[in-house]
C-alpha cells in the first residue's frame, strides 16, 4: 500500500508539472487539451477515491485486487473528467466566457494537484517509516481485536526499514518482545501455492509469544515456552478447552531434528488439527519469532507456517481508532 500510494504521489507531482508547462506555453487554449488535462486530473481523483473507499471496504490487502479497483477509478474518474469539460465548453459559447471558465477551473485543478501530491507523498513517507492504519480482517486476534477494527500501527518502535535492503533496519529502539502484538508482511510459507503465483501480499497481525533461542511447545492447549506454562488471559478457545486433538505430525515425523525442520520450511500449513492443539517442541531459531493468534482455535500461525523472520515485521500495534465505541491505546 505504501509504494502504491508513493507511485501515486509521484504520478500527481508529473501532472502538477504538466499543468505548469501547459499554463506558461497557454496550450489551455486548445479545447482538446483542456479535455484530456481534466480526463487525467478526474482520472487522479479516481484513483484516490479507490485508495479512501478500500480502507473500508475491501477486506483483503492484495496488490492485485488493489490494482483492479484503481484501474476502474482511473477510466471512470476520466471518463467524468472529460465530459465535464466537453460540458462546460458547451454551455461557455462566447470565446471570452469560454476563456475565463476555463481558466478558473484549470486554477482550481492545479491548486488540488499542488496539495494532492505534497499531502500525499507525506503520508507515504509516514505509512513506510512511522505509521501505517490496518484493517483486521479476520478473527484470528477475537477478543482483543474484532473484524473490521481499525488500528494505527507504529512502524517507528521497531526500527526503520532501509528500502531495498531485504528487510534491514536503522534506528531500532527494541526488537519483538515475547506478548507484543505485531502486525507484519505474512511470508511465502503462510501463503498458498495459488497466493504465491499470483504475487499476491498480505499483512498479518499476531501476538509474538517467544523470540530467537527459545523451547516452544503446546499441550493438550496449553503453550510451554522454555518449560514453563504461560498465563494467557487474552487467549480464546473457540472449540473450548476440551475439544483437543492429538498432534498427528509427532506420528507421522517424531519430534526430533526432522519435526524442526519440517516446520521451519512451512510444512505444517495444511496440517490445522493436528498441530493446533498438540505441538512442537521446536526451538525458535535466531532472528526469528513465534507467532500466535488469541483465538487460538481459529488462526492461522507459527504453528501451521513455521517462524517468522524478523524482515518481515513491520511494526506494533498502537491504537484502535475505529469504529469509535472501540477507540482504545492497544496495551500489550
Amino acid at each position: 500500500m505504501e509504494s502504491m500510494l508513493f507511485i501515486f504521489g509521484f504520478l500527481l507531482l508529473a501532472l502538477d508539472a504538466v499543468y505548469v508547462f501547459f499554463i506558461r506555453k497557454n496550450k489551455f487554449s486548445s479545447d482538446r487539451i483542456f479535455a484530456l488535462s481534466s480526463g487525467a486530473f478526474g482520472a487522479m481523483a479516481g484513483v484516490f477515491l479507490i485508495f479512501i473507499l478500500k480502507s473500508f471496504i475491501v477486506k483483503d490487502d492484495q496488490n492485485q485486487l488493489t490494482s483492479i479497483y484503481a484501474a476502474i477509478g482511473a477510466a471512470a474518474g476520466f471518463l467524468t473528467g472529460v465530459i465535464a469539460s466537453l460540458y462546460l465548453l458547451k454551455k461557455n459559447k462566447n470565446p471570452s466566457d469560454r476563456t475565463a471558465a476555463v481558466s478558473r477551473v484549470v486554477m482550481w485543478q492545479k491548486e488540488w494537484l499542488d496539495t494532492g501530491w505534497t499531502a500525499v507523498l507525506l503520508a507515504s513517507f509516514i505509512m513506510y517509516f512511522v505509521a501505517q492504519a490496518f484493517r483486521i480482517p479476520s478473527s484470528s486476534m477475537r477478543d482483543t481485536f474484532m473484524e473490521g477494527d481499525h488500528l494505527f500501527v507504529n512502524k517507528f518502535i521497531y526500527g526503520i526499514r532501509v528500502p531495498f535492503t531485504d528487510g534491514k533496519r536503522i534506528l531500532s529502539f527494541k526488537k519483538p518482545q515475547r506478548g507484543d502484538i505485531v502486525v507484519f508482511e505474512a511470508p511465502p510459507a503462510a501463503l498458498s501455492e495459488i497466493e504465491r503465483e499470483k504475487g499476491i501480499k498480505k499483512d498479518f497481525i499476531k501476538r509474538c509469544v517467544a523470540v530467537g533461542g527459545d523451547r516452544v511447545e503446546i499441550k493438550d492447549k496449553v503453550l510451554y515456552v522454555n518449560g514453563v506454562p504461560q498465563d494467557e488471559p487474552y487467549v480464546r478457545f473457540a472449540d473450548g478447552k476440551t475439544g483437543i486433538y492429538p498432534s498427528y505430525m509427532r506420528r507421522f515425523i517424531g519430534s526430533g531434528d526432522e519435526y524442526q525442520r519440517a516446520w521451519e520450511r512451512g510444512d505444517f500449513y495444511d496440517d490445522h488439527i493436528g498441530s493446533r492443539d498438540n505441538f512442537g517442541p521446536v526451538i525458535v531459531p535466531a532472528g526469528h519469532y513465534f507467532m500466535l493468534g488469541d483465538n487460538r482455535d481459529r488462526s492461522h500461525d507459527s504453528r501451521f507456517w513455521g517462524p517468522l523472520a524478523d524482515k518481515y515485521v513491520k511494526g506494533s500495534s498502537l491504537l484502535i481508532y475505529w469504529p469509535p465505541r472501540r477507540i482504545k491505546f492497544i496495551t500489550h
